[in-house]
């Protein structure tokens, strides 16, 4: 037998085989096309988790900030000044020395002109004049605006984990409510988009802390929360939403934009 007839029958026997090209590249495109539709997915999945679990604290942060001011004060409407009514209520006073020292690491945010500005500073987007006040504008669901009005009543203190939270401590809707708070969770970082980052509450006159639009009908708090280009008050109860739901985003919440404007 020859060497030559032993080789040949030898590397017979390993005979190599692979992928063509072809077959690499069906593979990778299959790929490609499943990571395009499960990433975005997936993404939007931790970024609404991320959202609940930040208006989660700020609740909390709330909740226990209103224990404190009851440890201190007596009641809620102890801290204002029992003979004080709504207008002779003095938001330096509330909010810089008696609020703020209670929250953790609170920085309150001097506004110019005495104009409600959450926790922006002069240059932001976000801010725009009116009659000589700063205000800012967030982004309505539906596309619109929401519009803290410059005036005098608001001021916001920045926490020490970036949220922003901004007390209305002149509110007079009904003998009921004693402050309105707007939380930003993640303070003038993006979106600024109403029920994404930013949130609307309300404190009793007993202590208790709701979200806006707590004692309307689900039907009420659903087109509350739409981003429908009909809906009146878009966003606004959105967190009463995601409370209502158990903590979580569901599928007809609002997430997705509808931006009439075509931008942030």
């Amino acid at each position: 037998m020859s060497f030559n007839f032993i080789k040949k029958k030898v590397f017979n026997t390993h005979k190599l085989t692979g992928f063509t090209l072809a077959e690499v590249l069906i593979t990778l495109g299959i790929v490609g096309v499943v990571a395009a539709l499960t990433i975005p997915m997936l993404m939007t999945k931790f970024e609404q988790e991320k959202t609940v679990n930040a208006l989660k604290k700020s609740y909390a942060t709330l909740g226990h900030l209103v224990k404190r001011i009851e440890y201190e004060y007596g009641s809620v409407e102890g801290m204002n000044g029992t003979s004080e009514t709504w207008w002779q209520r003095d938001k330096q006073k509330i909010v810089k020395g008696s609020i703020a020292p209670l929250l953790p690491g609170g920085q309150v945010i001097d506004s110019p002109n005495g104009s409600s500005t959450m926790c922006f500073i002069e240059g932001s987007t976000r801010l725009h004049t009116s009659h000589d006040n700063k205000e800012v504008q967030y982004i309505r669901p539906n596309g619109g605006t929401w519009t803290l009005n410059g005036n005098d009543r608001m001021m916001a203190v920045l926490l020490q984990d970036g949220s922003c939270i901004g007390f209305d401590v002149t509110t007079r809707f009904s003998d009921v409510i004693s402050m309105s708070v707007y939380v930003d969770i993640n303070g003038p970082a993006q979106p600024n988009v109403v029920g994404r980052d930013f949130f609307e509450f309300i404190v009793t006159r007993n202590g208790d802390v709701y979200p806006l639009g707590y004692n309307e009908t689900r039907e009420t708090v659903n087109r509350g929360c739409h981003n429908a280009a009909s809906t009146t008050g878009s966003g606004s109860f959105c967190a009463s939403k995601i409370m209502r739901d158990g903590w979580k985003i569901q599928k007809d919440y609002p997430w997705k934009l509808n931006l009439r404007n075509g931008k942030l």
